[in-house]
């Protein structure tokens, strides 16, 4: 939803079911490493900017993930 709370519609083609973005266990066991992002929409521009909302998530199995979490 855009800051004037208009949908935005993005369309995710990979080869993992994507119904709705969810964080939950099943996203995270089907994909190591998940990257969720809010999008604003510059409707002058006609492009997409993200917002200050990020999160990464990364699944029990990236090595990354583990070495991330020592620190």
């Amino acid at each position: 939803m855009d800051d004037k709370f208009n949908f935005v519609n993005v369309r995710v083609k990979e080869k993992w079911k994507v119904a709705t973005l969810v964080l939950g266990q099943e996203v995270l066991r089907s994909v190591p490493l998940l990257f969720v992002t809010m999008l604003r929409v510059k409707h002058v521009e006609q492009c997409l900017h993200t917002t200050t909302f990020s999160r990464v998530h990364f699944g029990p199995d990236v090595d990354v993930a583990r070495q991330m979490k020592k620190r």
